[in-house]
């Protein structure tokens, strides 16, 4: 068979990666004992709890010293209810974050990540908006509603690893200094656009084409450093040239050599380096009406900015 070696064309994929890409910050809240009658902090034990205000897991560390030595506490997300002195117990949901030992001096230091699968504060929570309570009014806080951590001795809990609380020793308990809001980040589907063939140009009768089986693309939750890949599916084909045009090209190529290049991710103004972004699994040479399976990475780079992302995939033949 005659092959002719030329470019013939590009054909050109919009990507649009609706995975939502938030920045998410790291963050920091002091949990202290309190005195039950004031509620004012007291020097019994003071601890301070770093974690990220999103992302698919909840990530934290605790350090500092607890009121028992030798005790397990546990860090737990405690949710009110709208009767809240009546009706206790944090389950509203809530949940039981992680655990750690404190040591014979009091002094704890844990970590860990936890996929809580709701935002903090979660809508049932009585604290989810003011209309329950007011914390900027009522202790002062930064933030007016949020949810609550606190740090409590695991015999606390119901069979010392759940919700809700099955007694009342404040004087054990580190109580927040204010209340936050983490987002947790849920998968989000991605979309290929469009494709279309690949026209010949010194026989325009002839046409190679590449198109995509499936319509989309799932990077999952993916944060500032994280790399999210997924797989789309190509198809190369051809048809014969009419020999009344292309004197001794009457048959149809067996194969397409192909060549690939993306170009910079962008949103609004913002651009987010292609450096960053791979594709992998597409031979130098197709062979015609075969499927090739290509794998798509995308990891954005810290700082980047939430928003739907557009991509140019173009793709060249060569006959």
């Amino acid at each position: 068979m005659n092959r002719k070696l030329g470019t013939i064309g590009v054909i050109a994929l919009l990507l649009m990666a609706m995975t939502s890409i938030a920045s998410a910050e790291t963050l920091t809240l002091e949990l202290t004992t309190k005195d039950p009658v004031t509620w004012e902090a007291t020097d019994s034990g003071a601890v301070t709890l770093t974690y990220n205000s999103a992302g698919a897991t909840f990530d934290y560390s605790v350090v500092g010293t607890v009121p028992s030595s030798n005790t397990q506490y546990a860090l737990i997300y405690y949710a009110d209810k709208p009767d809240r002195f009546v009706s206790w117990g944090g389950d509203n949901p809530g949940a039981v974050i992680g655990t750690g030992m404190s040591d014979g001096s009091g002094n704890i230091n844990f970590a860990g990540s936890k996929e809580l699968n709701i935002n903090l504060p979660h809508p049932n929570d009585a604290n989810f908006d003011t209309t329950e309570t007011d914390y900027c009014y009522v202790d002062e806080y930064e933030n007016c509603y949020g949810a609550k951590l606190w740090l409590v001795p695991t015999s606390a809990l119901t069979n010392e690893d759940s919700l809700p609380l099955v007694s009342w020793a404040p004087t054990e308990y580190l109580f927040e200094t204010d209340l936050i809001r983490y987002t947790y980040r849920a998968l989000a589907t991605n979309n290929v656009m469009a494709t279309g063939n690949i026209q010949v140009g010194v026989c325009p009768v002839g046409v190679v084409g590449l198109s995509i089986n499936e319509n989309n693309l799932n990077f999952g939750a993916i944060l500032p450093g994280e790399t999210g890949t997924d797989v789309i599916t190509v198809t190369a084909s051809a048809n014969g040239y009419d020999p009344r045009i292309c004197n001794n090209y009457e048959d149809a190529p067996e194969t397409v050599d192909v060549g690939i290049a993306l170009s910079d991710w962008s949103y609004s103004t913002y651009i987010m380096s292609s450096e960053v972004t791979s594709v992998d699994g597409l031979p130098a040479t197709l062979e015609v009406d075969q499927l090739y399976d290509v794998t798509f990475d995308v990891t954005p780079p810290i700082g980047t900015i939430a928003g739907a992302y557009t991509q140019t995939i173009t793709i060249s033949a060569i006959y």
